[in-house]
């Protein structure tokens, strides 16, 4: 299974659907393999997670359509909402895509009202509340917003998880046949070299119960090296930067980029976690898609950022 999301029906309900619906079909299998996606945080797809029941579960790297694929090969992603409030917080917003690897700061753009946009929302304190009788459009208007634009967005990352559960699904006692030249010709990663260590990692994490592929910020991993420094620990404290109104959002040189493994540094817990943020910096700037926006009907990101997840 490719992760397995509890929404259903035009209002995309989000009740525990495998019990309304009597879902159990998972229960009478012998051999389980559910692949979830890591980043997905839009409201209406929440996980139905089976790792609670004693199957085998595994989270990748990425989005819902990431993992399950269906997105065009080379097809741009434009998101006009990737988050809207007041200037202070987009600005967070902008910020935090970028150290996370989202987005480059040439992808982003602050989006502001107008001054005359300005004075319809005071004559209109109330048009945010009034979804059905707006627009979209309008409600674009009225509020700051971050935009992000990528460009021509490789879907081979998608073809991971394809191959590693038709391998799963092949094994003695499974086995199921697939069609070989479609898999070879047709969802290969030749060409993207930078992916071949991916897929032995992800791999691994299937069939050898090796460590899942976990990002961990920037600023967690500098914290964590600081315990290895000879002669202590350096005061890591920075004042919070977020710039004045219209002016560009202070980024430091180091956000989004790969960190170095400094020669101190032999944990090899720390060593692993370290190159996993750089993996995943690398698949977030080439190959996954960010998916939810405020202002695409049924995509809107949960207030928390994270996922809601239903036990299966």
């Amino acid at each position: 299974m490719f992760d397995t999301v509890s929404s259903y029906g035009l209002c995309f309900k989000k009740e525990k659907d495998t019990e309304i619906f009597g879902l159990d079909a998972v229960t009478m299998s012998r051999n389980t393999l559910h692949l979830a996606s890591a980043d997905e945080h839009r409201h209406f797809f929440p996980l139905v997670n089976i790792k609670s029941t004693g199957f085998n579960e595994k989270t990748f790297p990425g989005v819902h359509s990431d993992i399950g694929g269906s997105y065009v090969e080379g097809a741009d992603e434009i998101k006009n909402g990737v988050a809207i409030s007041t200037e202070a917080y987009v600005r967070k917003r902008y910020q935090k895509v970028v150290t996370e690897g989202w987005y480059t700061k040439d992808q982003l753009t602050i989006v502001r009202p107008t001054f005359l946009q300005q004075k319809q929302a005071e004559l209109y304190p109330n048009y945010k509340k009034v979804f059905l009788d707006h627009t979209i459009e309008v409600i674009q208007e009225h509020v700051i917003r971050l935009r992000g634009e990528k460009k021509c967005i490789s879907v081979a990352y998608s073809y991971i998880p394809l191959h590693i559960m038709c391998d799963y699904a092949m094994q003695p006692g499974i086995y199921v046949k697939f069609r070989d030249a479609d898999l070879k010709d047709k969802y290969n990663i030749n060409g993207h070299t930078d992916l071949i260590e991916v897929q032995e990692r992800l791999h691994n994490v299937v069939f050898n119960n090796a460590p899942e592929l976990i990002f961990y910020s920037r600023s967690v991993l500098e914290d964590q090296i600081e315990d290895f420094r000879p002669g202590g620990r350096r005061n890591m404290y920075q004042e919070e930067d977020l710039g004045s109104d219209e002016d560009e959002v202070p980024l430091h040189p180091n956000w989004g980029k790969a960190m170095v493994i400094e020669p101190f540094v032999t944990d090899e817990v720390l060593i692993q976690k370290i190159k996993d943020h750089n993996t995943i910096l690398m698949l977030r700037g080439k190959y996954l898609h960010r998916s939810a926006d405020w202002f695409e009907l049924g995509f809107n990101p949960t207030q928390s950022g994270n996922r809601k997840i239903y036990e299966g």
